[in-house]
C-alpha cells in the first residue's frame, strides 16, 4: 500500500558512530533538517500507529532514530516518547529518552521541553520524582511558547502569573492566556480569568471572537443564560456555537445531567470533529497522556483500617496497574498466590492478573504459570456461560495464548455463542473501597479495574493465530476465521470500551483470514466510532470551562459503576 512517502527518501547521510552512541547530548550544529529527514520522520509516524501501512512499532523507530540523526528535532522528540515505555520497539530506557528529549528541546522542540519535564515528573530516566525539577523545566517550557506547560502550570498555581506576566515573554502569548484564563475559572480563580481574557482583548483584537466565545462558556458555567445568549449572538455560525446553545437550552430546561446532555448536543451537530474548531482556545494536541504519569507510584503504607487483602489491592493500584510492564517483586507474586484463593471474585482475579503478566521473569513464570492455569479453569467451571471466563482460561497465562491446532479452534468455535459479561461492578467496587481508605480519589480504582480486567490478552492471541494460520491448513484457517470474527463481535458487545476496542480488533484479523470485507469494514468502523465519541467528549471539555467539574465528575462516576448501561444509553442516542 502506498503510504505516500517513500523510505528511499530515508536512505541519505547518517551522523558518525560516535555520535550517535555518545551518551551525552549534543546540541544540533549542523544546518536544518533536510526534507528527507522529515520524510523519514513523517514515515514513521505511519508505522508508529499503522496508518496506511501495517503497525511496524521496531520500523518506526529505526526511521525516526535516522531522522533524528540528520537533525530533524521532532523525530528525536517522538523517539524520546518510544524509548519512555516499552512500545513494541525494545524495551523502556528512560535514561535515553531523557537524553533524546534534551537534545531536542536544546534544537528548540518545545514539546521536547515539556517531555523533559514530564520525565522528571514521573521519575523517567531519573532515579526519582523530583516535582521541583519538573517545575523548572515547565516554567522554561512555557517561556518558550508551549501552551500545555503554561496549563499545567496555571492548574497548580504555579508560576503561571509571573511567567505570563512578562508580556512577550511567552510564543503565542494570547493563545496562552485564553486556555490560562479557562483553567484559573476552573479553579475559582475567576478574578484571574477576566482580567486575561481582557488582556487577550487589549492586545488581539483579532481574538476577539474566541473571547466572546471562552466568555460564553463561563457565563454557562455560573448560570448566566442570558449573558451566554448575548455573548453568541454576535458570532459567526459554526459546529462549535450550535454544541454551546444547545447546551445553554439544556440548562435553561433544567437539565441537571451534564453527560448525556453534552452528548446530544454534539450527536445532533452530527458528530463534529471540534479539533480544529477555531473556537478552541488551546494551540495544543490533545494528549491523553497530559497529568497521567503512567508509572508506578511509590509504595504507600495500609491505613490502620485496610485488612492484608485490600492492603494487596492498594499495593497492586500503586505498582503494577498504572504501567503493564511494571516488573513484580517476589514479594507481591507471594502474595499473588495466596490471594487467589480468596472468597471474593475481584482479588481473585487482581491475583490472577499478576500470575500472568508478562514482566515475570521466566522463574517467576515457573512458579505463577501452573498456578494460574488451575484457577483459570476452575472459574471458567464456576461461570460456565460467561465468555470472559471461558477465553481467559481458553487463553490461559501466557502472552500469545495456545499453539493453533484443531482442538484450540473446537473450543472456540463452542464458545461463539457465549455472552461476554466481565465482572466489572465487583471488580471496581474492591477497587474503590481501598481508595476511600486511602484518602483517594476514583481515578486509581478505575485505572486498576481496567488493568484487572484486560488480563486476558484477546488481541496478542489473535495476532499470533493469525500468523500461524498462514502456514495452517485452508480449512483450518478458515474455521478459525469465522470463530476470531464472531468472538470479536461479542468482546465488543459487553465490558468497557476498551474491549469495544480489543473485539474489534479480533474481528478485524478473523476477518482478514477469511476474505470478509464486510466484517472488517464493519470493524474498522466501529474503532472509528469509538475513537471520534472519546475525540468529541476530550474537545468538548476544551472548549470551555461550562460546568466541566460537574461533567467530569459525572463521566468518571457512570463510566466508572454503570458502564455497560451507560455505553448502551450513549449508543441509542447516537454516539458512537
Amino acid at each position: 500500500m502506498r503510504t505516500g512517502v517513500s523510505s528511499r527518501a530515508c536512505c541519505c547521510w547518517q551522523a558518525p558512530e560516535w555520535e550517535r552512541t555518545s551518551p551525552v547530548p549534543r546540541r544540533f550544529s549542523r544546518p536544518p533538517a533536510t526534507p528527507a529527514a522529515r520524510a523519514c520522520s513523517a514515515l514513521a509516524s505511519l508505522y508508529e500507529i499503522g496508518q496506511g501501512v501495517e503497525l511496524d512499532k521496531a520500523r518506526a523507530a529505526s526511521l525516526y532514530q535516522r531522522a533524528c540523526d540528520q537533525d530533524w528535532a521532532r523525530a528525536c522528540t517522538n523517539l524520546g516518547w518510544m524509548r519512555s515505555f516499552d512500545s513494541g520497539a525494545g524495551k523502556a530506557d528512560g535514561e535515553q529518552a531523557l537524553q533524546l528529549f534534551v537534545r531536542a528541546c536544546e534544537a528548540g522542540d518545545v514539546l521536547a521541553c515539556r517531555r523533559e519535564a514530564q520525565a522528571w515528573q514521573c521519575a523517567r530516566g531519573v532515579p526519582v520524582a523530583d516535582m521541583l525539577q519538573a517545575m523548572v523545566r515547565y516554567r522554561a517550557a512555557c517561556k518558550k511558547g508551549d501552551a500545555a506547560s503554561c496549563e499545567w502550570l496555571a492548574s497548580r498555581h504555579s508560576g503561571e502569573e509571573s511567567i505570563l506576566d512578562q508580556n512577550g515573554a511567552v510564543k503565542n502569548l494570547e493563545h496562552v492566556e485564553l486556555q490560562a484564563a479557562i483553567e484559573a475559572a476552573r479553579f475559582g480563580r475567576k478574578g484571574r480569568a477576566e482580567e486575561l481574557l481582557r488582556r487577550v482583548e487589549g492586545s488581539a483584537p483579532e481574538l476577539k471572537r474566541k473571547v466572546a466565545f471562552v466568555r460564553a462558556c463561563l457565563a454557562l458555567d455560573a448560570g448566566e443564560l442570558e449573558r451566554a445568549r448575548e455573548l453568541m449572538s454576535g458570532l459567526p455560525d459554526a459546529p462549535a456555537v450550535r454544541v454551546l446553545g444547545r447546551l445553554v437550552e439544556a440548562r435553561k430546561a433544567g437539565v441537571k445531567s451534564w453527560t448525556p446532555a453534552m452528548t446530544r448536543a454534539w450527536v445532533a451537530e452530527g458528530r463534529p470533529d471540534l479539533r480544529g474548531s477555531f473556537f478552541l482556545p488551546s494551540t495544543r494536541e490533545l494528549e491523553h497522556d497530559w497529568g497521567n504519569c503512567g508509572t508506578p507510584r511509590e509504595r504507600r503504607s495500609p491505613s490502620p483500617e485496610m485488612d492484608a487483602v485490600n492492603g494487596f489491592l492498594q499495593e497492586y493500584s500503586d505498582t503494577l496497574a498504572p504501567l503493564a510492564t511494571a516488573p513484580v517483586s517476589d514479594g507481591m507474586l507471594a502474595q499473588a498466590i495466596t490471594r487467589v484463593e480468596d472468597a471474593r471474585l475481584a482479588v481473585r482475579l487482581a491475583a490472577l492478573e499478576v500470575l500472568t503478566r508478562p514482566a515475570l521473569t521466566e522463574a517467576q513464570r515457573k512458579k505463577a504459570w501452573p498456578i494460574a492455569e488451575r484457577h483459570l479453569a476452575r472459574l471458567a467451571e464456576e461461570h460456565p456461560d460467561n465468555l470472559f471466563f471461558k477465553l481467559w482460561a481458553t487463553l490461559g497465562p501466557t502472552k500469545e495464548g495456545p499453539p493453533l491446532t484443531e482442538q484450540l479452534v473446537d473450543r472456540l468455535e463452542a464458545m461463539v455463542a457465549l455472552r461476554f459479561q466481565p465482572p466489572l461492578r465487583e471488580v471496581y467496587d474492591a477497587f474503590r473501597t481501598v481508595q476511600d481508605q486511602a484518602g483517594e480519589d476514583r481515578a486509581p480504582a478505575f485505572s486498576a479495574s481496567i488493568s484487572v480486567l484486560l488480563g486476558p490478552r484477546y488481541t496478542e492471541a489473535a495476532k499470533t493465530w493469525e500468523e500461524q494460520a498462514k502456514t495452517a491448513e485452508p480449512e483450518l484457517r478458515q474455521r478459525l476465521g469465522r470463530a476470531l470474527v464472531a468472538l470479536g463481535k461479542r468482546i465488543s458487545e459487553g465490558g468497557w470500551m476498551v474491549h469495544v476496542f480489543q473485539g474489534a480488533s479480533v474481528t478485524k484479523r478473523g476477518a482478514a483470514m477469511i476474505g470478509s470485507e464486510q466484517d472488517a469494514k464493519a470493524a474498522s468502523e466501529l474503532m472509528a466510532r469509538g475513537r471520534r465519541f472519546y475525540g468529541g467528549v476530550d474537545t468538548l471539555g476544551a472548549m470551555g470551562s461550562w460546568p466541566l467539574s460537574a461533567f467530569t465528575a459525572e463521566w468518571l462516576d457512570r463510566v466508572s459503576t454503570e458502564e455497560l448501561t451507560f455505553y448502551t444509553e450513549l449508543a441509542e442516542a447516537g454516539a458512537w
